[in-house]
């Protein structure tokens, strides 16, 4: 718990309005715009929660602070909080890493400038709908490298760049955004959380936009030190001196490959928000690996919304963050932004909210993410020491960023996932899942020669289980996928279940070719469900009406 609070501290709350980090319009889908746009005069709380919220700064930034002593109910004496200061690099003198204190800032990987570098943007596409790659060209941003950090190699920490822009030769705008968020707790190691994303961008005119700085400054909650960046501006997803880079929808489906180098400690499971992906990992050399993505960006229900202070219970913001640094005020409006992918915890805050929600989202948008979770796993074959584990993608509000959990009695890895029923038009939301396994953890879970020949994947709800009949079972350079998709939300558990094993055969273990997809026929029912105008065909071994819905 101590580790979440601490990089609360940096990502997960927002009291004032920033900018989205899906691709979406800033305009009329962007989630904190709405909540703004929907915002009550006075007396009410609201919740949003948007990945990659955080990463709206145009530069990044090394900030130091003593660590709090937190109580067992993980709440901070008020005068106790964070003091943040700003420091120049890692080692800054005036930030010394000892017992007590922390070391955290934001690390925006630039285009790799040589092959040794720690961590860069090594190579990004745009293919069109025909599998055909369009030429791109880099912009290069006015102030250049001038306000750069260095990268330090004892600690392993990256250069810190900002975020780059690329032109399409038709004139589109891209930014691609690589980032990792470093939180160095007294003399331990340096922490890791890397993330990735790519936005279709506007290219706008801002003349308020001037060269940006990490300056200090007070935080008007707590009294002590905050730590930001100037220039820093809502609805702007990258900027130079003049220029507002904003998210803009596109209505064609181009599939993204994203190549980017990271230190190697930068390890564990990674989680997605994409579509039809393919995923690599290759080692650079002794410091570095590059992780690849090649997919479609998918479209995410973004639960939120408002309540009135006096329809939740006394002390729900506290009991919830129990952290601190939070209005008291009952006549006071103001909403939090909330990681939906950050373990278990993510969970916790959307089932404390979900009973004062409606079951609607407050909008959809496209995104296009990946990177690394907040736990691991405690089953030791689902966990590769020093390296990447594994790859979840889920268009989910809301969705465990562990790993699967292994129940090796009945051969199924369990994975949560939480959305409202319908999207913003009423519109039932419908589910994206891929998971992607190293052959060896398969062969470890199994016994080091067998691998199952196919797999069935179930949405598992309170009452109901919907077996999708197919499923795609393949090795692809030593990793094995799993999807299925046209599921309908609430918050049900995705189970895959490993069918009956069978002897591994050399050529898939030697040369990684593709397994054929097993396809599985099951013995299935469709129902008609009904809800006022809409009608809906169930189908499964025991189809039930999903909620709001009564038999025809």
């Amino acid at each position: 718990m101590k580790r979440i609070i601490i990089f609360l501290s940096l990502l997960l709350v927002a009291l004032t309005s920033t900018s989205s980090a899906n691709g979406a319009d800033a305009t009329t889908v962007d989630p904190v715009q709405i909540m703004e746009k929907l915002k009550p005069t006075s007396s009410a709380r609201g919740i949003v929660f948007v990945e990659n919220a955080a990463a709206f700064n145009p530069i990044g930034l090394i900030k130091y602070s003593h660590i709090p002593f937190f109580k067992s109910d993980g709440s901070i004496e008020p005068s106790d909080f964070w003091n943040f200061k700003k420091c120049s690099n890692w080692t800054d003198s005036n930030c010394p890493i000892k017992s007590g204190y922390q070391v955290e800032g934001r690390v925006f990987l630039g285009t790799c400038l040589n092959e040794i570098e720690l961590g860069c943007i090594e190579s990004f596409k745009v293919f069109n709908s025909l599998g055909a790659g369009k030429k791109l060209t880099l912009i290069e941003k006015s102030y250049g490298s001038t306000i750069d950090t260095p990268q330090d190699l004892n600690l392993g920490i990256p250069r810190s760049s900002s975020p780059t822009v690329y032109q399409s030769e038709e004139g589109n705008f891209y930014a691609v955004r690589a980032w990792l968020d470093v939180v160095i707790m007294g003399t331990q190691q340096p922490i890791y959380k890397f993330d990735a994303d790519i936005t279709p961008v506007t290219k706008d005119s801002d003349l308020s936009i001037s060269l940006p700085s990490v300056v200090n400054f007070v935080n008007p909650l707590t009294g002590l030190g905050g730590v930001g960046v100037t220039s820093s501006k809502p609805g702007c997803i990258a900027i130079d001196v003049g220029i507002c880079y904003k998210a803009k929808f596109s209505g064609h489906e181009y599939k993204y490959l994203l190549s980017v180098r990271v230190p190697r400690t930068v390890s564990g499971w990674l989680r997605a928000r994409v579509a039809d992906a393919d995923f690599d990992v290759q080692l650079k050399n002794v410091n570095s690996q590059v992780v690849t993505v090649t997919a479609k960006p998918v479209k995410i229900p973004i639960a939120g919304g408002w309540v009135k202070y006096s329809e939740l219970p006394n002390g729900f913001i506290e009991k919830l963050w129990p952290s601190g640094g939070y209005d008291s005020n009952p006549t006071s409006s103001y909403y939090l932004m909330a990681n939906p992918s950050q373990g278990e915890r993510g969970f916790e805050e959307y089932s404390a909210w979900s009973p004062y929600l409606k079951e609607k989202a407050i909008t959809s948008v496209s995104s296009w993410s990946f990177g690394t979770n907040m736990g691991g796993s405690d089953q030791s074959c689902l966990n590769i020491p020093g390296g990447i584990s594994g790859f979840v993608a889920s268009n989910a509000s809301v969705y465990s960023s562990k790993p699967p959990q292994w129940d090796a009695a009945n051969s199924t890895l369990a994975f949560k996932v939480a959305a409202p029923h319908n999207d913003e038009n009423g519109n039932e939301n419908l589910g994206t899942y891929t998971l992607a396994m190293p052959l060896s953890s398969i062969k470890c879970l199994y016994g080091q020669s067998n691998l199952p020949p196919s797999a069935t994947v179930s949405i598992v709800y309170e009452k109901e289980v919907t077996t999708v009949a197919t499923v795609s079972l393949k090795s692809d350079s030593g990793w094995i996928f799993f999807s299925a998709n046209e599921f309908h939300y609430s918050s049900p558990t995705i189970m895959v279940k490993l069918n009956q094993q069978r002897p591994l055969s050399s050529s898939v273990e030697q040369t990684n070719q593709t397994v054929p997809v097993k396809k599985t026929a099951l013995k299935t029912k469709t129902i008609n469900c009904k809800n006022g105008k809409m009608v809906k065909k169930v189908s499964g071994s025991n189809p039930k009406c999903p909620k709001g819905f009564k038999l025809q």
